[in-house]
């Protein structure tokens, strides 16, 4: 629970307000051990799925070359 928070949300990039907009606003305010873990987890998840992308294209690539 945060007892108060004050922070300025401009218009996000892509143009609207979600959860996901306020849980980086969220997060860059308060460095809770949790939210700096779920920051960790969530950063790792992103290596993963890049890595995961590029593989895929590497493969399709490679597919496609074949053909």
């Amino acid at each position: 629970t945060i007892p108060c928070v004050l922070f300025d949300i401009a218009t996000p990039p892509m143009g609207g307000l979600n959860l996901f907009n306020l849980y980086i606003a969220l997060s860059r305010m308060a460095h809770s051990p949790e939210l700096l873990a779920e920051d960790d987890h969530l950063q790792h998840l992103d290596w993963q799925t890049r890595g995961w992308w590029q593989e895929m294209m590497m493969k399709t690539l490679d597919d496609q070359m074949m053909h």
